[in-house]
């Protein structure tokens, strides 16, 4: 089986998965968030970032939503940062496999 010359690939792989796997994490409660109060969750920061949202009295509703806001900027961190380390892959090359000597 062919391996890589430079462990950092393998690693940069898991961390790809790492961070996919963090980003499906965030969408599933974005989506849990989003058909609870029946909006997308890009509307949801229109309207909260602009003050169109009010801030709700009960102190559950405040905590959600605050959540929610947040879990957005976590996404597009690990959005950026999943760019970042994909662009990395693209110096990755076929020439960089070896095959192990029997």
């Amino acid at each position: 089986m062919p391996t890589f010359e430079n462990s950092n690939f393998l690693d940069t792989i898991e961390r790809v998965k790492r961070i996919t796997e963090s980003i499906e994490w965030i969408v599933n409660q974005l989506i849990t968030f989003e058909k609870k109060y029946k909006i997308r969750t890009i509307e949801f920061i229109i309207k909260w970032r602009s003050g169109n949202i009010p801030k709700p009295e009960d102190e559950n509703t405040l905590r959600e939503m605050l959540s929610w806001n947040g879990l957005y900027d976590l996404l597009e961190r690990k959005l950026r940062e999943l760019k970042e380390v994909v662009g990395n892959l693209k110096s990755v090359s076929y020439t960089h496999l070896t095959l192990p000597t029997n």
